[in-house]
């Protein structure tokens, strides 16, 4: 009962006083004395559509289909991959990996998402004989410890970092953090993992600065 009243209470002045408290700010629940989160060794994937905002007004119905494809073909490959749909966010979608293996899981993830939408890029045909998929897509991966406030919505460094790292992947490619790929372990040195894997580099951040990186790409793109 005493703590019923406590949450009454601690609600009250969050809805009466929005801008004062960095609770409301910061959706800290961390901020209730009995609410002591965990952090969670996770793998964060986003997948996008690249440049498919700027089609939307003259291929509106395309840009549906699109649409429809990234997120149930997406879908399928990460859950077969072991991972969970955290959100859909327009054209990207966002998903996570965890328990044992959760960064091979992940590599397997984004090498099969690749390859997909590579596929379905290549055998594009305008007059939508074919396939309707008309855009390449970018990935971002990271791995790190990760905290679960709400369900299926992590929140934590490597969602801010997977995240910049799609926004700076080259179309049909993934970009990885470096750290996921070495705690891998040696399944990323195997066939035919490795032949996915680019070579390594730093690339520039946006508030992380310089971040060693691997680039990931179909085998035949060279």
């Amino acid at each position: 009962m005493m703590r019923d009243r406590e949450l009454q209470r601690l609600f009250y002045h969050v809805n009466a006083n929005p801008l004062e408290n960095p609770f409301f700010l910061c959706r800290r629940w961390n901020a209730l004395p009995w609410f002591s989160p965990k952090p969670v060794p996770a793998s964060i994937m986003f997948i996008d559509m690249s440049s498919s905002v700027l089609a939307k007004a003259d291929h509106d119905e395309m840009w549906q289909e699109n649409i429809y494809t990234l997120h149930s073909r997406a879908s399928r490959i990460i859950r077969t991959c072991h991972g969970r749909i955290s959100k859909f966010i327009g054209d990207c979608v966002m998903a996570y990996f965890t328990g044992e293996d959760h960064e091979q899981h992940a590599l397997w993830c984004a090498a099969a998402l690749v390859e997909t939408f590579g596929l379905l890029r290549q055998f594009f045909e305008p007059d939508m004989d074919s396939s309707l998929w008309g855009f390449p897509v970018t990935l971002g991966l990271a791995s790190g410890p990760v905290y679960f406030l709400y369900r299926r919505d992590p929140f934590g460094l490597p969602v801010d970092m997977a995240a910049r790292l799609q926004g700076i992947a080259q179309p049909g490619t993934a970009t990885i953090l470096a750290q996921t790929v070495t705690d891998a372990g040696t399944e990323a040195a195997k066939d035919p993992l490795a032949k996915v894997f680019g070579e390594a580099s730093t690339v520039a951040v946006k508030s992380f600065g310089e971040v060693p990186v691997v680039r990931m790409r179909r085998p035949n793109d060279g």
